[in-house]
């Protein structure tokens, strides 16, 4: 892309995922004009960052807009009256035991569930974002899929399926009933995980919305249809258009 396109009047969004990295350019009316991905492959997670941020000529460029969004491991939804900014490391670790000491807590406030969304970073991504960028803190890919779901404001069941993991939210009459993360080591895994948490929360699947973000996993998709007929699987870059900007 041409370097002299890139100036004040855009915006920037970087996603760091725990198998890739991508960056989107958006012009002054946060239309996508252009867009980089890659897959890290075998190399090391922080040696591929840092590989990525040195090699994409579109971060050295000044932008009116920034936003990082990083795929997180652990997340808690917490009632925001019982929500202090003091305490947010302790909630998290409430839900998640394991949470590791190296990492760093942060929470997006979630106005229309009257709740805190509390997620956590690990530090040494943290500090090679800060290389590059000194004042953008980055968020996890669940504050603004969570901020999609609540605005959107349908009863359906979304599926986030990253590798080994899938993150599952449960949307029903304007609050959020689960929001997890499972581990998975086939397909047959993830349809596990799905059936069950339809059966636990006495969800019908034939008028239960099954929303699915995944990049391009066949054997899932059918299997999914094969239980369950309102499905529809969706690209993870139609999660976040749109969705970081103020517009």
């Amino acid at each position: 892309m041409d370097a002299t396109l890139v100036n004040n009047q855009y915006s920037l969004s970087i996603r760091i995922f725990s198998d890739g990295f991508s960056l989107y350019v958006y012009d002054e009316k946060y239309q996508i004009i252009s867009h980089k991905q890659e897959k890290s492959g075998q190399t090391d997670d922080l040696e591929f960052i840092h590989k990525m941020f040195e090699s994409n000529k579109e971060i050295h460029s000044d932008y009116k807009n920034i936003s990082i969004i990083c795929e997180s491991d652990y997340h808690t939804l917490v009632p925001e009256i019982f929500f202090k900014p003091e305490n947010q490391n302790d909630l998290l670790k409430l839900h998640h035991p394991s949470l590791p000491d190296s990492d760093r807590t942060f929470y997006a406030k979630q106005e229309q569930l009257q709740s805190v969304l509390i997620y956590s970073l690990e530090d040494k991504l943290l500090k090679e974002i800060s290389l590059y960028f000194h004042h953008i803190t980055p968020e996890s890919h669940l504050v603004h899929l969570t901020k999609k779901i609540t605005t959107e404001q349908k009863n359906k069941f979304t599926v986030w399926i990253r590798p080994e993991k899938i993150d599952c939210i449960v949307y029903n009459h304007h609050k959020i009933l689960l929001l997890n993360k499972y581990s998975y080591n086939s397909p047959e895994d993830i349809a596990y995980h799905v059936l069950n948490i339809y059966q636990q929360l006495e969800l019908n699947p034939n008028d239960f919305l099954l929303e699915v973000f995944d990049d391009g996993n066949n054997q899932t998709e059918s299997l999914l249809r094969k239980y369950i007929s309102s499905v529809i699987i969706k690209p993870k870059q139609s999660a976040y258009e749109d969705y970081q900007w103020e517009v």
